[in-house]
């Protein structure tokens, strides 16, 4: 499986995002896909890119009412200088039950400091890619017969 995935992982760098020789990656991504988005800046490294920027993160409640200058700077600076951007999408289907849905709306509000990025990404003046890998919590739930691995 782990083959399958550096397959993957190199397919989304070279051709997902044609990731260029001295280039900066941006990577996003739940802290369940770390080891994913390790192999996705593996990847990166090896095509001959600059720099990886790997954002993986758990965030406090507090963090859906602010958006941090120095994140917002990082993004907006990145976009601007062309840098290349890998959103990991995963989650888990049953995260969000029970969240109160203030929570998202708060968040989305924030994304305001970002406006360049979003610009950037939206416009395709910068590489984009938007992937996904399966995670334990997904898979048992499309899965519930078959064993974690």
């Amino acid at each position: 499986m782990e083959e399958k995935l550096r397959e993957y992982a190199k397919l989304l760098i070279e051709v997902g995002l044609n990731v260029q020789k001295g280039q900066t990656v941006v990577i996003r991504c739940p802290v369940e896909c770390a080891f994913f988005a390790r192999l996705c800046a593996s990847a990166a490294y090896d095509v001959g890119c600059r720099e990886v920027v790997m954002r993986c993160l758990r965030a406090d409640d507090s963090v859906f009412d602010v958006f941090p200058a120095w994140q917002a700077e990082m993004l907006n600076g990145y976009a601007d200088e062309g840098a290349a951007f890998l959103n990991i999408s995963a989650c888990d289907p049953e995260a969000l039950r029970g969240v109160d849905p203030d929570r998202l709306t708060r968040a989305s509000r924030s994304e305001t400091a970002i406006q360049p990025y979003v610009s950037a990404v939206m416009s395709n003046a910068c590489p984009w890619c938007v992937a996904s890998v399966p995670i334990p919590s997904w898979a048992k739930k499309v899965f519930p017969e078959l064993p974690e691995q």
